[in-house]
């Protein structure tokens, strides 16, 4: 398995707009995650209607929606 770092720019960016620490978030695992940001903007999260055609079809990150560019990911970290 690969292993991918983040430039320190963008961990700050993490850090600031999650409330958490970078070295935190790696040990932590989504649900910990989920709750402390939900805690934190102070309502739920939600996501975005799964695409039923392709549930069972071997792909969790494609059912979920959770294929993003590295692009579409720093633009949706600047949002938040």
């Amino acid at each position: 398995m690969e292993t991918y770092k983040l430039n320190l720019q963008m961990q700050n960016t993490i850090e600031k707009n999650t409330g958490i620490k970078f070295s935190e978030i790696e040990k932590m695992d989504w649900q910990d995650i989920n709750n402390s940001i939900e805690k934190k903007i102070g309502k739920k999260l939600t996501y975005s209607k799964r695409n039923l055609k392709f549930l069972g079809r071997g792909s969790m990150y494609i059912a979920l929606e959770r294929l993003f560019s590295m692009k579409s990911i720093y633009r949706k970290i600047e949002k938040i």
